[in-house]
């Protein structure tokens, strides 16, 4: 799956429901475009840890696993991809005058 993503690139969504009692609910979804850098299966083979075998969708882009270095370009949310795109949770945390 990892070699597919070689010299490609891919997607990620990530949704965010938020609710204040007094401000109300809203919904947004992120989006990630990631570029990769075109590798072979040997380089691969090299970078491949315990991290790397436990990351969804097959390559790990934070900085702390293997993938992250053959990410070529990331561009939208950082954040999403791990779950949680906390540019969207801070934009209403500051217009809720929370932080």
């Amino acid at each position: 799956m990892a070699m597919a993503y070689s010299g490609s690139g891919s997607i990620c969504y990530a949704g965010v429901c938020l609710i204040h009692p007094r401000f109300g609910e809203v919904v947004e979804v992120s989006e990630t475009k990631t570029k990769m850098q075109s590798f072979f299966e040997e380089e691969l083979k090299k970078l491949v840890d315990d991290k790397f075998l436990l990351r969804s969708g097959a390559l790990g882009i934070s900085e702390e696993t293997a993938g992250f270095t053959l990410v070529e370009s990331l561009s939208g949310s950082y954040t999403g991809p791990f779950g949680l795109p906390m540019e969207i949770v801070r934009k209403y945390l500051k217009e809720w005058e929370l932080v």
